[in-house]
């Protein structure tokens, strides 16, 4: 005769399978509550690498001296030399540096776009010589970057070394006043550039080409930036600039420059939230020189 079991037999074993069924459902839990962790905590912060690298690329061809910020919630223009003050708004023009690599042939690059040198005995307030230039080369190339012939449009400017006044929101025009620090140019040929302005200039040996200011902007969660503008030629961020977003989920950004090397020093924070709701945030601290 076989031997059944028991009620408390039975009570016992549902009560040890509830709790084993519990353990495990926790257990479960616990491991996707990890795994979305894990992966925002990855997300976050590899968004954070990538729009800090992009911040530092840009910031690396500025125009030294040209950097000016704005009040972000007057839109009032400052010089960014306030002993150090930070701003959430920076602005600067570029060199156009893709053009200034040259055409690259597959191993190695070519002959410069614009050399960035100028013979001062050939130049004038008319033209600038620039040997070891290749300006088709350029012209090419920022055709394609700019959407800009400098052979026929005055679009593009040049900027003298050490030539111009320590305030740049004057002498890049960025209020809009008659720059005296970046002169429009056109192409003549390969070596020569002709300015459009036939006034007195002061000009040096070297110089910087520029086609394009940027603006990066913190507002309304996001990190914007602002190009396609030129200030020199009476453009603004907001009437002429188009924009692009950097990164979402912004959650602090503050940038200054420094009083003793003129270097450039950010802060960017962002946060993601997991599934499960779960808030991270990284933050990281770059100088540009």
């Amino acid at each position: 005769m076989k031997r059944a079991f028991t009620l408390v037999e039975i009570i016992f074993v549902l009560v040890v399978l509830g709790i084993i069924a519990a353990l495990g459902s926790e257990i479960i839990v616990k491991i996707y509550e990890n795994y979305f962790l894990t992966r925002t905590t990855a997300a976050a912060s590899y968004k954070l690498d990538v729009a800090a690298l992009k911040i530092s690329k840009l910031l690396s061809y500025r125009v030294k001296g040209s950097e000016v910020a704005r009040n972000i919630y007057t839109n009032t223009l400052v010089t960014m030399a306030t002993q150090g003050s930070a701003f959430r708004h920076i602005e600067w023009v570029a060199k156009a540096y893709e053009a200034r690599r040259g055409m690259w042939d597959g191993t190695s690059y070519l002959q410069p776009g614009w050399s960035g040198l100028a013979d001062l005995l050939a130049s004038n307030k008319f033209r600038l010589e620039t040997p070891g230039s290749k300006l088709s080369v350029a012209k090419n190339i920022i055709s394609k970057v700019y959407g800009i012939d400098i052979a026929t449009q005055d679009q593009c400017g040049v900027v003298f070394y050490e030539t111009y006044e320590t305030d740049p929101i004057r002498a890049f025009g960025w209020d809009g006043s008659r720059p005296n620090a970046i002169y429009s140019v056109t192409m003549l040929n390969d070596t020569r550039l002709w300015f459009s302005d036939p006034n007195a200039k002061t000009i040096s040996d070297i110089y910087d080409l520029a086609c394009t200011a940027y603006a990066i902007r913190w507002e309304n969660g996001r990190l914007n930036l602002y190009y396609d503008y030129r200030p020199w030629k009476g453009e603004n961020y907001r009437r002429h600039g188009r924009v692009q977003t950097i990164v979402e989920d912004v959650t602090a950004f503050m940038v200054r420059k420094r009083d003793v090397d003129g270097a450039i020093q950010f802060r960017i924070c962002v946060k993601d939230a997991s599934a499960g709701g779960t808030e991270v945030e990284f933050c990281t601290r770059k100088v540009v020189f």
